[in-house]
């Protein structure tokens, strides 16, 4: 059997998402799923099906340690092992976490720690950085599985925004969780250009600290949060021109994916996992500046067909094979260093 355990996760971002279109795939294996408080609802909404339990700490240990010990599989779609746990699956997402801020260097020695001692399967979701951090930390290439997101289902059903040369340029962009967003460099260079009257943008987010910080700090930009847990992509992607993204280490970019499928044209950053993901697809730039520029170009000059985009087939497979083998891990009960060879 397999005992989710989200208590990690705290809103309902591309981590809370990216474990229901795992768990979704694993219902009938599915004892029940350890929570923050904070996702109590949502994740019985987003699973209702499932037994879900909000926990302290302590009691999400404590529930871990029962499902050890009954031979269940730990689920942890975040990079949160727990020590001495063989039976579980940790999913590292990016090196962000860990390369980024005064505890940096501290939360990577507890990681790689962690790993080391549980000897538990290892889930990366790119292979253009997410596996490289993951192999710098000493796990070995048997307990790795590649397990990238799920890619969404097209809709068809998004409305393209009306729009005249004297309007300012719609521009959607994703996330507010964190400065890897780097919306201070892309604010930057909107007011360099003297593009601040004919760029708009919309961020599909949560109201965060980060988000106060970066608009308080522009007042000249027009900005505006749409709220993700008030309106679908859907209806996101029908109030925007297209979508850009200058973001770093990022590990995939689901609305990213979401917005290629529906046919909304996508300016991003030359990134390795946005070249792993969206190419081809996605227009690429090389910095920040050529983005705006462009970006600018187009407000006065719209020459955007949408885009012509299909998954990779070999992530798409990827997926497919993580699946069946998280369903093998939970049906067997129990893994062991050497099921994992």
């Amino acid at each position: 059997m397999i005992v989710g355990n989200l208590f990690n996760i705290k809103a309902t971002n591309g981590l809370f998402y990216y474990a229901v279109d795992y768990l979704s795939q694993t219902e009938g294996l599915i004892r029940k799923i350890l929570v923050h408080p904070a996702l109590l609802g949502a994740t019985q909404i987003a699973l209702p099906q499932c037994e879900v339990k909000a926990c302290s700490l302590p009691r999400m240990l404590w529930e871990a340690l029962a499902a050890a010990w009954r031979g269940d599989v730990v689920f942890t779609p975040t990079s949160h092992p727990l020590a001495g746990l063989s039976n579980q699956w940790v999913v590292v997402h990016d090196a962000y976490p860990f390369s980024t801020g005064p505890k940096a260097k501290l939360k990577t020695r507890l990681l790689r720690w962690s790993l080391s001692l549980s000897r538990c399967r290892v889930g990366f979701i790119n292979t253009s950085e997410a596996l490289s951090f993951v192999l710098s930390l000493g796990v070995e290439p048997h307990r790795l599985v590649f397990a990238p997101n799920k890619f969404p289902r097209i809709t068809n059903s998004r409305s393209r925004p009306t729009r005249t040369a004297s309007q300012p340029l719609l521009i959607g962009l994703v996330g507010s969780d964190s400065p890897k967003k780097n919306y201070e460099n892309l604010f930057s260079e909107v007011i360099a250009a003297g593009a601040t009257k004919n760029l708009r943008f919309l961020i599909y987010g949560h109201r965060t600290s980060y988000f106060e910080m970066v608009t308080s700090k522009y007042p000249n930009i027009s900005v505006e949060l749409i709220e993700s847990d008030s309106a679908s992509l859907t209806d996101f992607f029908s109030r925007i021109d297209l979508l850009a993204s200058v973001a770093d280490q990022e590990g995939f970019g689901r609305p990213i994916a979401a917005a290629l499928l529906e046919g909304v044209p996508c300016f991003l950053l030359t990134r390795p996992v946005f070249k792993e993901f969206f190419e081809p697809g996605a227009i690429f730039f090389e910095s920040e500046s050529s983005l705006v520029h462009a970006l600018n170009a187009q407000q006065s000059n719209w020459a955007l067909a949408s885009p012509v985009y299909a998954p990779p087939a070999k992530v798409v497979q990827a997926y497919d094979d993580a699946i069946r083998q998280l369903r093998a891990d939970g049906g067997k009960g129990c893994m062991t260093p050497s099921s994992m060879n």
